[in-house]
């Protein structure tokens, strides 16, 4: 074996399979709250400056650790033989829901004020932080026991949460439902641009590459998302494809109405304080 197959298989060693509210679970979710809190109380009142370097920051650690796992998901071992090759693993590519805020965050960090900007942060804001909120909590099934990978979706839905709540903090969402318009197209561009990758990719490969799905829409894949898995085989596809879209923009409303509310007890707590100050 090489040196850099020794290295190449040195990244991809593994561990138990980390278990949902296990140690690696908790210690992960726990990491991510204490950034997620530190980052919206240190820089809440951060100017365009800090924003861009923590938006770039956010950007670079995600790309670096997506990197590396295309690098190992591609890089293959053969201990029978002791042979090593390169094999790409289409299911992996990283075009799905969860990959947006990596490549939409470092555009609006060099994006002037403006309508367009506005819509990406109103979309991290609320699905991006969605996303990640939900894997972070729900992570059974992005979890294996290569050590890197559980890793680096870690990482990766943790920074989502991290961006998404800075924003909100920073009142760099916009607090009202005229929001969800730029947020929901943001949301829908790469939903389309889906669709057309993967009837592209499949009429030209058919099955022959491997199961290439992304967002889980494929109209020749299963999905495995929740409660989705069950539509999709009983309903045409473009009505699938409609309940899709339609249920993330309410989840990504939820989030919003979740942070207006609490944005409101905030208001209010700081005004109660206001008034017992002067009363003194």
């Amino acid at each position: 074996m090489s040196p850099l197959d020794q290295f190449l298989t040195w990244l991809q060693g593994t561990m138990p399979l980390p278990l949902m509210f296990g140690p690696f679970h908790l210690v992960s979710l726990i990491t991510v709250i204490i950034v997620t809190i530190f980052v919206a109380i240190k820089f809440r009142k951060s100017g365009e400056k800090t924003l861009r370097i923590i938006l770039l920051t956010m950007a670079i650690t995600t790309m670096t650790f997506e990197l590396y796992k295309q690098l190992v998901f591609t890089y293959h071992y053969d201990t029978v033989n002791q042979v090593s090759y390169w094999s790409y693993q289409w299911y992996a590519f990283p075009f799905h829901f969860c990959s947006i805020p990596m490549y939409i965050a470092p555009i609006a960090a060099f994006l002037k004020p403006g309508k367009v900007r506005q819509a990406i942060f109103n979309f991290l804001g609320t699905f991006g932080l969605f996303g990640g909120l939900a894997v972070m909590i729900y992570a059974e099934p992005v979890f294996i026991n290569m050590i890197g990978i559980s890793i680096q979706t870690m990482v990766h839905h943790g920074a989502q949460v991290v961006i998404g709540v800075y924003l909100i903090a920073s009142r760099r969402v916009e607090l009202n439902y005229k929001a969800m318009v730029g947020a929901s197209i943001v949301f829908v561009i790469p939903v389309l641009m889906s669709i057309i990758m993967n009837v592209a990719f499949y009429q030209i490969n058919g099955s022959s590459l491997g199961v290439f799905n992304m967002f889980w829409i494929s109209p020749y894949f299963a999905t495995d998302l929740p409660i989705l898995s069950l539509i999709k085989p009983v309903v045409w596809y473009p009505i699938f494809v409609l309940i899709y879209i339609v249920g993330f923009i309410l989840i990504a409303t939820i989030i919003l109405s979740i942070s207006m509310l609490i944005h409101r007890l905030v208001v209010l707590h700081q005004k109660r304080k206001t008034i017992l100050s002067l009363a003194k």
